[in-house]
């Protein structure tokens, strides 16, 4: 986290006080936007976290956006 914000292929959900389970909490199965999460350069050190989230559109391209990528072995 830190560097950009990753792309996740959740669905972001409509803003709602937390409630209900915070370890994988259960997205959408469709919506207009995608979550970002993990903050990047371009936001303040409090928002640079694996636990915040946000989201765009997922043909909005910034260089505070990215994604990560996993091997496994």
């Amino acid at each position: 986290h830190g560097n950009v914000w990753e792309w996740c292929s959740d669905y972001q959900d409509a803003y709602r006080a937390p409630s209900g389970p915070r370890i994988y909490p259960e997205g959408p199965r469709e919506g207009l936007y995608r979550v970002l999460r993990g903050g990047s350069w371009r936001v303040s050190p409090d928002l640079v976290t694996t636990t915040y989230r946000s989201g765009y559109k997922p043909d909005y391209a910034h260089s505070s956006m990215g994604f990560r990528l996993v091997f496994i072995p």
